[in-house]
């Protein structure tokens, strides 16, 4: 029998959920009492109501093993996530944001066919310097790169900070903690999904539900899914050489399994951790790491912020503002 991960007899019935995408509702699964909750609707992302009561929520995190989620962000690991609008960026701001890569990184983005991926390229690395001078005070240009054995990209010579960046049409984030290794990724609701990779990337339990869920709500669904697996395979820096059908995701209730072998401690020896939230009623992002228990900011800002050299960088745990 596979096994949960993180959990013993215990444990398995019962963890801590406050989830934004299912209700705004915080509630424990304990196989001894009854629990109500509202069937997962990821549509109320998109209902004007639900976006302010969602914007009110703060950390939406998924636990191994259970604890609450609001921390003061003096006494836990701090991640802090920003994403930045490609639609916001004023064209003069463009040879700034250039003027901040170094030349692998421009001679990178000169190979895109698109202007519109070049001008994504740009804005998610000129986003991963910029963080990183706010958060450890050397200036953008001088920090260097390197690629660990699994292909994933860090900070070289130095265990930290940590970083790590998504993109998908119009939107670019990247997420920086100075104590966690981390994955991070985003995906855009309004399009539709590819359905069809679920049968190559979802375990047999995954591709029931998404099969279960109305016709309207399946891309939501399959994008809720898939960010988590993707935040989770880009914190361990094995991509896609990792078998996502033995990472199982269930969103009623949100949960974990993995198959095969109780892969849930880490070599850090703590358990994994998810938090998972709208950005907007358009954009999904998902966390990933393994470590304690961690304070999540997640902000969207803009650049002339970022290149401001007096920007006064406050981390806030209780921030969402999509």
């Amino acid at each position: 029998m596979p096994a949960m991960c993180g959990t013993d007899a215990r444990t398995q019935g019962c963890l801590m959920l406050r989830y934004a995408l299912a209700a705004s509702v915080e509630f424990v699964l304990d196989s001894a009492m009854p629990y109500c909750a509202e069937r997962w609707r990821p549509n109320l992302i998109n209902d004007v109501s639900n976006q302010q009561r969602i914007a009110k929520m703060g950390n939406n995190s998924l636990l191994f093993p259970p604890m609450t989620t609001s921390h003061a962000a003096s006494t836990h690991p701090q991640i802090t996530v920003i994403c930045v609008r490609l639609a916001t960026i004023d064209d003069v701001l463009w040879p700034q944001l250039s003027a901040i890569l170094c030349a692998a990184e421009l001679e990178r983005a000169e190979r895109f066919h698109f202007e519109r991926h070049r001008r994504q390229f740009v804005a998610a690395h000129a986003l991963k310097r910029l963080m990183l001078w706010h958060i450890a005070k050397l200036p953008p240009r001088d920090w260097v790169f390197e690629t660990a054995p699994g292909g994933k990209p860090r900070v070289g010579s130095a265990a930290s900070p940590f970083f790590n960046l998504s993109h998908c049409d119009g939107l670019v984030a990247c997420a920086v903690s100075r104590e966690l290794d981390l994955g991070v990724d985003i995906e855009p609701l309004s399009r539709e999904a590819p359905l069809a990779i679920a049968e190559r990337m979802f375990a047999p339990a995954e591709q029931a539900w998404l099969r279960d869920q109305p016709e309207a709500e399946q891309s939501a669904g399959f994008f809720a899914l898939w960010t988590l697996k993707e935040a989770f395979i880009k914190a361990t820096g094995q991509g896609l050489q990792q078998d996502l059908r033995q990472i199982v995701f269930s969103l009623d209730p949100l949960r974990m399994q993995f198959l095969g072998q109780d892969r849930g401690q880490g070599e850090t020896g703590y358990w994994w951790h998810f938090h998972q939230r709208p950005v907007d009623p358009d954009h999904i992002l998902a966390l990933a790491w393994n470590g304690p228990d961690a304070a999540v900011d997640c902000r969207t800002l803009g650049f002339e912020m970022l290149l401001d050299a007096g920007w006064n960088w406050s981390f806030d745990a209780t921030r969402a503002d999509g």
